[in-house]
């Protein structure tokens, strides 16, 4: 019975991880999700959102072509190669839309204020990682 109450509080309906899923940047701004970021370029798609309604911690992942939109969403603030987080974990969960590149090491990265932007120009992917 210990190990269900354990197991319980760590998914299903007692997770503090939600989770959104978006095909277009319209898609995310007509849900009106307050956790999807401002900096979307207009191309964005596959966009997914995981929140911690509990730390505030946000993670989330969006495919681009528009880099240089991303880029200048943040003014002239330098960017360094580095990882953005290890993403979003929970048991009996699947994160597997979180990119392996954004952990090793191997991103652009921008940090502004508490917000890390992890950019993967080979996949087209866009990561971001925000503890509020």
């Amino acid at each position: 019975v210990l190990m269900m109450v354990v197991l319980s509080s760590c998914i299903g309906p007692f997770s503090e991880l939600f989770e959104q899923e978006y095909s277009t940047r319209d898609a995310a701004n007509a849900a009106n999700n307050e956790w999807i970021p401002d900096f979307l370029p207009p191309d964005s798609s596959d966009i997914h959102e995981v929140h911690d309604i509990d730390t505030s911690v946000t993670w989330g992942c969006f495919k681009t072509g528009d880099f240089p939109s991303v880029r200048s969403s943040f003014g002239n603030r330098t960017s360094s190669r580095g990882s953005v987080h290890r993403g979003p974990r929970e048991l009996f969960r699947d994160f597997s839309w979180w990119p392996e590149s954004m952990s090793s090491g191997s991103v652009e990265i921008i940090q502004y204020r508490e917000l890390r932007i992890g950019m993967d120009d080979t996949q087209g992917i866009v990561c971001f990682y925000e503890n509020r």
